[in-house]
């Protein structure tokens, strides 16, 4: 991580929740605020904010809710609130795809398939195979899978 995300930048040192509002402060000094709502999936109903707890290691707060209690880490936090953080992820999620795709691109090519064989196997269309392997495409896991597994790969193969 770059010099800014230091650990101080990512450890909770304490949180409240008032007025629908998640305000956390983090042990570099900095304190955010983010609407409650923000932070919960569809999924999670009931939510008891004031039994909100901060995780041991400082860096998550659970929300008892139901069905399960809800871990909200610091990445998410700084996510939401810090726009220079979210940008630094994004890159990196861009990274990221584009370094699968192009690891795709090289097993396939090993296994002499064409992008449109590798589509005909799988069901998906050419045009995203290209999309993929070039990184500009959001491969789910179930469809990385997939292409792996019609290739003769797993997900070992991949990172390898």
């Amino acid at each position: 991580m770059e010099q800014k995300w230091t650990r101080q930048y990512q450890t909770i040192l304490s949180f409240n929740t008032k007025e629908r509002q998640l305000t956390v402060a983090f042990a570099n000094g900095d304190t955010v605020t983010i609407p409650c709502t923000q932070l919960l999936p569809p999924a999670i109903t009931k939510v008891t904010w004031e039994r909100a707890r901060l995780a041991a290691d400082g860096f998550s707060v659970a929300i008892p809710a139901e069905p399960r209690t809800l871990e909200v880490s610091w990445s998410v936090i700084r996510n939401l609130t810090d726009e220079d953080f979210a940008r630094h992820m994004a890159e990196v999620a861009a990274e990221q795809a584009r370094y699968i795709g192009k690891r795709i691109r090289e097993l396939r090519e090993r296994r002499e398939l064409t992008q449109a064989k590798v589509a005909s196997l799988t069901g998906i269309e050419q045009p995203n195979i290209s999309r993929i392997e070039n990184g500009v495409f959001d491969v789910s896991t179930s469809t990385l899978g997939k292409i792996l597994r019609v290739m003769g790969f797993s997900a070992r193969d991949l990172a390898a």
